[in-house]
């Protein structure tokens, strides 16, 4: 059997990156938190960045109501998403 073939698209690989960058994208140093996550949408995650950065957080009906960035030296890196 191969799955080299649509709509294998890598197993899912595709779908899983796209979610990524919808939770976390960086520019240079700037590490950009929900910069595509729908307001509807809960979600409990945890992300590697770059420069051995770790980025987790907790969204709950559209709000960031729980963060921690690992090492704690990278925080002022961080952009928050606007609050509605």
């Amino acid at each position: 059997m191969t799955f080299d073939a649509r709509p294998d698209i890598d197993h899912g690989g595709a779908g899983m990156v796209q979610l990524q960058e919808m939770l976390l994208q960086t520019v240079g140093r700037q590490i950009y938190l929900l910069p595509a996550w729908p307001q509807d949408w809960d979600v409990d995650f945890k992300l590697h960045a770059p420069h051995n950065t770790i980025v987790e957080a907790k969204v709950r009906g559209g709000q960031l109501v729980r963060w921690k960035i690992t090492p704690e030296s990278r925080r002022n890196d961080v952009v928050l998403p606007a609050t509605k």
